[in-house]
């Protein structure tokens, strides 16, 4: 209960120190989204408002070393995280773990996490940029499972390319790196990650693989949170009694972000649960 509740805390913390650095134009913009007003609006249209904060966290122009840098750092983050997440659902003690391992293998963990995370990122910003040309739901629902399927391709990629990448430091056989590239990669295709135990796969690789879905949940939680809140508010269900404590008004980032974090945790507890049934 405390590791979800933790959870939950540094997702909604992140979604406040993002919301730190926006406009009050882009604030302003998203509370009118969250209320309902003037929906007919494109600029009430939340893949436009999730753009701004997109590239107001990473930077407009993502081809380039601030835009890198930055990824860098939320992939390093991410990566630390889940595998601290994952290692606590095995019973395990993670961090213990990857002190004790060679150091060709502790750099390869980080390195391929920034390389691949970058590649996600600048794939959800392009599926971004053709979502933000439309106001048709449907179309933008194609468009994130899209960025859902390009996203876990390259989370297989990033597990897969953990082992070559020590072969190629240790042994400098690029061939033999090819090689167990190429198995491990079609064992993952054919083993699904979401059909076996996150210890099956290994700690270090599913740490690879959900730090590369990092820009991609992060926009479906926008979405999902900020769609309940305004089910909320159409429905009357706890909307008033959730904007007198989350002021949605000045602060919606950060309502969007409190709700993301309840989901988080209900996801976490749900897969303790379901792995201790299992």
């Amino acid at each position: 209960m405390a590791a979800g509740a933790a959870l939950a805390g540094i997702v909604w913390k992140f979604f406040e120190r993002v919301e730190a650095v926006l406009n009050e134009d882009t604030k302003l913009e998203m509370s009118i989204w969250l209320k309902g007003v003037c929906a007919a609006e494109k600029t009430q249209g939340w893949p436009e408002t999730f753009v701004k904060v997109f590239d107001r966290l990473f930077g407009k122009k993502h081809w380039s070393i601030r835009c890198f840098g930055r990824s860098c750092i939320a992939s390093l983050v991410t990566f630390a995280v889940m595998i601290i997440i994952v290692g606590s659902l095995a019973g395990l003690e993670p961090l213990s773990m990857y002190s004790r391992m060679q150091p060709g293998l502790r750099s390869a963990g980080p390195l391929v996490a920034v390389l691949i995370d970058y590649i996600a990122l600048l794939s959800t910003r392009l599926i971004l940029s053709r979502m933000i040309l439309t106001i048709r739901p449907f179309i933008w629902a194609l468009w994130m499972a899209a960025d859902a399927s390009v996203t876990v391709f390259l989370g297989y990629v990033a597990m897969a390319s953990w082992a070559p990448v020590v072969v190629i430091g240790l042994d400098n056989d690029r061939r033999e790196a090819f090689k167990v590239a190429s198995e491990l990669f079609a064992y993952y295709v054919i083993h699904p990650i979401w059909t076996i135990p996150p210890l099956r796969f290994g700690i270090f690789q599913s740490g690879l693989f959900y730090s590369t879905l990092f820009t991609s949940t992060w926009l479906y939680l926008y979405a999902g949170s900020g769609l309940l809140l305004k089910a909320a508010r159409r429905f009357d269900i706890g909307f008033q009694w959730f904007n007198r404590h989350a002021d949605i008004e000045k602060k919606p980032l950060q309502s969007i972000g409190l709700v993301a974090g309840a989901l988080v945790s209900l996801v976490y507890w749900a897969a303790v649960l379901a792995m201790r049934i299992l």
